[in-house]
């Protein structure tokens, strides 16, 4: 994302900046602004001072993940990793009228057109791209060539594309060392209709029981436990489509939890 946002530099004749044919005239950085809309009223917005709030991040990106609230986990997680690192970046429930403007697809209404004074950067997730977004951030390498969109979106909504791999799991519990190698649970980490229906059907449990192996449909509130867990299943469908605008999302955190 670092190299996204030194890398989306818009024109120089983009409000975004002054006129700089003069070298001597400095020029001033945009703000970073990430909007998240749903970001709860009864909580307040970091300031300056980002280390007290971060106590509570991982509750409230966790939270959000569990709810299927992609606005809030992928963009407030976002933002937090950078001012983590000391970028200058800050958090708003209203869009800027000025500034880098990062933000979930969700978060942006499709009519919505960047002014001469404001670049979106959409963070796409597994959704359609936003027709006036100028940069696009893509959870699959594999959509980075835009292979779901129409020919004529390609020809009147090009922009920019850069992947960025899903963050894991905030909380994320890892496998207990004590497991060892033993190959015991076997489990599903996601919602259900993300799972090919064949794997959802009692003969698959039953098949597995046979072999002496147990099966566990994991509840979103233990998405990040992955204490007792031996063997992670993570397929979507047995047919040939191609999923390329969804991310491993299930992959990274099943080798993080080790």
């Amino acid at each position: 994302m670092l190299l996204l946002l030194g890398e989306a530099r818009p024109p120089l004749h983009c409000g975004l900046y002054p006129n700089v044919s003069d070298p001597s005239v400095p020029v001033a950085t945009p703000p970073i602004i990430f909007y998240v809309p749903e970001y709860p009223e009864d909580r307040s917005l970091p300031g300056t001072e980002i280390a007290p709030w971060l106590r509570q991040w991982v509750d409230l990106v966790g939270t959000a993940a569990i709810h299927g609230k992609g606005q809030m986990a992928w963009t407030l997680h976002t933002f937090i990793c950078l001012r983590e690192r000391g970028l200058a970046c800050r958090l708003t429930r209203e869009i800027p009228e000025r500034g880098i403007i990062i933000a979930h697809r969700d978060a942006f209404p499709a009519a919505l057109r960047p002014s001469r004074r404001q670049l979106f950067v959409c963070l796409k997730a597994d959704r359609r791209q936003h027709p006036f977004a100028q940069v696009h951030v893509v959870a699959n390498s594999s959509d980075m060539s835009g292979r779901n969109l129409s020919f004529a979106d390609r020809l009147l909504f090009p922009g920019q594309r850069h992947f960025l791999p899903h963050w894991q799991q905030p909380g994320l519990r890892p496998r207990s060392p004590a497991r060892g190698d033993r190959f015991e649970n076997t489990a599903f980490v996601g919602h259900p209709w993300n799972l090919a229906p064949e794997l959802r059907d009692a003969a698959w449990k039953e098949r597995l029981r046979a072999l002496g192996l147990n099966w566990r449909m994991v509840p979103p509130e233990e998405w990040n436990d992955f204490n007792d867990i031996d063997v992670i299943v993570a397929i979507r469908s047995f047919s040939k489509t191609d999923f390329f605008w969804k991310p491993a999302q299930k992959l990274y955190n099943a080798w993080a939890a080790g």
